[in-house]
């Protein structure tokens, strides 16, 4: 039985890798499994309405670039 990571990259077409396809690549690889864990984090207000702007909107981007970084994770 052939690892579940090798099925899951192989080439979806013969045009190459589709683009998820290319995302399934980087998986974590423990002793009987393959897995990759994604968030996607939505910052909203009530009403939408704008309040990280200016000043406030640098900073924010910087402190979470920095958090990014030392954690390994990618914005």
């Amino acid at each position: 039985m052939r690892p579940v990571y090798e099925v899951l990259i192989k080439p979806a077409s013969r045009h190459g890798l589709s683009p998820l396809d290319k995302e399934v690549i980087d998986l974590e690889k423990a002793r009987s499994c393959a897995f990759q864990a994604n968030y996607h984090l939505i910052w909203a207000t009530k009403y939408r309405r704008k309040v990280l702007l200016g000043l406030v909107e640098v900073r924010l981007l910087e402190v979470l670039k920095t958090i990014a970084s030392q954690s390994g994770f990618q914005l």
